[in-house]
């Protein structure tokens, strides 16, 4: 969850091409989900952040990993999330919210001690 530059989506997304993974973050951005910032030490590079919006999908998210688990079989929920989140959604959620935004002041923290 703590993705933030492009080349950590790439990794993250076997086999997927680079511009469909330029045009799926674009549509991101544009619809608010995530916003793009210029990164703190390198003008070519950004990252991005999940903005409000974006955390409220996660319930949404949550039903499809769960109901892709109960009629798919390749499909994989993880656990360590799925079930703290069926226990409590609402707290689920904010603990997320908290450990994203302690994640992006993490990141800028460590890209503004590389600078020096």
């Amino acid at each position: 969850m703590g993705r933030r530059e492009y080349g950590d989506f790439f990794q993250m997304m076997e086999g997927i091409s680079t511009n469909v993974l330029a045009n799926r973050l674009d549509w991101l951005v544009k619809t608010g989900i995530f916003k793009k910032h210029a990164h703190p030490t390198n003008q070519k590079k950004s990252y991005y952040e999940i903005t409000n919006k974006g955390f409220d999908l996660l319930p949404v998210l949550m039903e499809l990993s769960r109901w892709g688990k109960k009629y798919i079989e390749e499909s994989e929920a993880p656990q360590e999330i799925q079930g703290p989140y069926n226990k409590d959604p609402k707290s689920f959620k904010r603990h997320w919210k908290k450990q994203m935004r302690e994640r992006s002041r993490d990141y800028l923290r460590e890209a503004a001690m590389e600078k020096r």
